[in-house]
């Protein structure tokens, strides 16, 4: 089930705010290893990319195209 209860998300947040480097490391890893198996592939690398750019309200149809020629 992927559903982000309230008390995962400030979990999160407070790790995020208030760990360790370790911590926060590991956190990051997670984001963008996004089917847990492990490794960052550079296709998950490219989609947390385009998610972040779509959320800052950029336009990437043209990065996306970009990115998918790399990969």
């Amino acid at each position: 089930m992927n559903i982000l209860r309230p008390k995962d998300m400030l979990i999160s947040l407070s790790t995020l705010l208030h760990g360790n480097l370790q911590q926060k490391l590991s956190w990051t890893f997670r984001l963008y290893d996004l089917n847990g198996d492990g490794a960052i592939t550079r296709t998950e690398m490219a989609n947390v990319v385009v998610a972040v750019y779509e959320l800052l309200g950029i336009e990437c149809s043209s990065l996306v195209t970009s990115l998918h020629f790399y990969l």
